[in-house]
């Protein structure tokens, strides 16, 4: 199957359920001074982060046939987005395509209406200071809602909280998993072929 279509696999977050001690959410407690921190289920109990990581994951999500809402997608970016995908070639060696949000409609959007795709956060771990978000979310990724997972990773996401005027995407990359670079704690990333660098 030629997956060079999908170069965002989105899908931060990809197989049936994660390890045990990945799926937690993750939050530097409140005060001037953060150590440690706090878990948490999968939605970390802030609705308004769920639905917009929702809307990130959704938005490319679909049968195949079905065309994705790219004015949707486009406002979940501030301007000056940018997004990526490490990878890792046939030949051992490892780079990073880097792409704009443009690019990626340009990129993926064909293929995901063609193929259908569906990508789906299983885990998240959130860190945050002032206006500053990171997420660490894990992903699987199927061609249809009930098929089987054929790609799973992380997502890296770096959000801006505007207040009221909601949450934009500064930057997103993911690196999907390979046989020799499997999710931690998986033991079963040999059930995925290792063509998971498109």
């Amino acid at each position: 199957m030629n997956r060079r279509g999908i170069t965002m696999a989105l899908a931060a977050t990809m197989a049936g359920g994660l390890a045990a001690g990945w799926g937690v959410v993750r939050h530097a407690d409140s005060g001037t001074h953060t150590k440690g921190a706090t878990s948490f289920a999968l939605h970390t109990g802030d609705d308004k982060l769920d639905a917009f990581v929702g809307d990130l994951y959704g938005v490319i999500s679909g049968p195949a046939g079905q065309e994705r809402d790219w004015d949707k997608f486009d406002a979940l970016f501030t301007d000056d987005a940018v997004m990526g995908q490490c990878v890792k070639r046939p030949d051992g060696s490892v780079g990073y395509v880097g792409m704009t949000p443009a690019d990626y409609k340009e990129r993926s959007g064909p293929w995901l209406v063609e193929n259908g795709f569906f990508e789906i956060e299983t885990g998240r771990e959130a860190m945050r200071f002032g206006q500053m978000i990171h997420l660490w979310s894990t992903y699987e990724a199927k061609q249809s809602e009930d098929g089987e997972v054929f790609m799973r990773g992380i997502n890296s996401i770096q959000i801006v909280d505007f207040g009221d005027d909601g949450y934009k995407i500064r930057s997103i990359f993911w690196n999907p998993e390979t046989p020799d670079n499997p999710l931690p704690g998986a033991d079963h990333a040999d059930d995925h072929d290792g063509d998971h660098d498109h």
